[in-house]
């Protein structure tokens, strides 16, 4: 749940993130603005050092890498590539047979 602490003093939702407006009105998020994070044990992990290193898999189109002070642990969120999913279904089908 958002507290004050996220929000600037002019009213703008703190995320961390460096933006910038689209031509067509939207936000596009282009970089972070602190690039660690610090774990519940106190280790400092870089995001887009992980996220760099897992988008070198050929069958990966984004990843997106999260971690926080409460937890000892990173979650990460990865989007795969079309071709995977082609691949999958060619398998689940020929199971099926």
């Amino acid at each position: 749940m958002p507290t004050p602490f996220h929000h600037s003093a002019d009213g703008f939702f703190r995320t961390g993130d460096i933006g910038e407006q689209t031509p067509d009105g939207r936000l596009r998020v282009i970089d972070r603005k602190k690039n660690l994070f610090k774990l519940a044990q106190g280790e400092f992990v870089a995001p887009s050092y992980v996220e760099n290193v897992l988008l070198q898999a050929e069958f990966v189109d984004q990843i997106y890498v999260y971690g926080d002070a409460l937890h000892s642990h990173v979650v990460r969120n990865t989007m795969l590539n079309s071709l995977v999913f082609s691949a999958l279904r060619l398998i689940k089908k020929k199971k099926k047979r």
